[in-house]
């Protein structure tokens, strides 16, 4: 088992990356999100230490490796912060001048 050819790298994303783009927007919810996350796997296919066995393994590493990268990057600590930057859009909105009661 060697590493993977620049065409076996070719094959393996233009068979796969419709998949692997679909489970990463499910789970990230976001299209430029997706994307990072669909580029990672494929980064990882290149920098895989060898060949897959068959088709089933293929599509079932990058299904599972799909799945690992959107949940690291969801648990990230920058993606929570900026989740929860919508507070500070709502308080943008409001009034906050001294002197000034909110209710």
């Amino acid at each position: 088992m060697g590493v993977c050819s620049r065409e076996e790298i070719e094959t393996i994303y233009r068979r796969n990356f419709k998949l692997v783009y679909q489970i990463c927007l499910v789970l990230m919810k976001n299209i430029s999100d997706a994307e990072d996350a669909a580029q990672s796997v494929f980064r990882r296919v290149m920098e895989r230490n060898g060949a897959f066995h068959d088709p089933e393994h293929e599509r079932a590493w990058l299904i599972v490796t799909a799945w690992n990268e959107c949940r690291d990057q969801l648990k990230h600590w920058w993606r929570r912060c900026r989740e929860d930057s919508s507070v500070l859009d709502t308080l943008a909105c409001e009034d906050l001048r001294p002197g000034r009661e909110n209710n």
